[in-house]
């Protein structure tokens, strides 16, 4: 409409196919038959690509277990990397956050852990 409007004529849009979002492209996606194939195989879950995808344009890092301790409770901690954002790992490879590091200070700007109570 707006396109038309512009033009001084009339617009409609007859189709549109969204060919990525994100760093995610449509070669990566499943049809609404194949979803619905591995729902009822009940293997949906391994269709699911890991949340740390998201963050691949930022580097990884790995934290040691006194890190990983204040990280678990929403705490700043230091480290020696640049400035800049990270996705953050346990030693075990687990998928901890999204960090900020400014001078030095590593804070997390959106964590992925779920705490259990004991």
């Amino acid at each position: 409409h707006d396109m038309g409007k512009c033009l001084g004529i009339g617009a409609v849009l007859t189709s549109l196919r969204r060919t990525y979002s994100g760093a995610y492209t449509v070669e990566n996606a499943f049809t609404l038959e194949q979803i619905a194939s591995a729902a009822q195989q009940g293997n949906v879950r391994n269709l699911f690509l890991p949340v740390d995808s998201l963050f691949m344009q930022c580097p990884q890092t790995v934290i040691n277990e006194e890190q990983k301790r204040k990280c678990l409770v929403g705490n700043s901690f230091s480290v020696e990397l640049q400035d800049g954002e990270y996705r953050v790992y346990d030693a075990d490879g687990t998928f901890l956050m999204l960090g900020r590091v400014d001078g030095g200070i590593m804070s997390t700007k959106k964590s992925f852990f779920e705490i259990t109570a004991n």
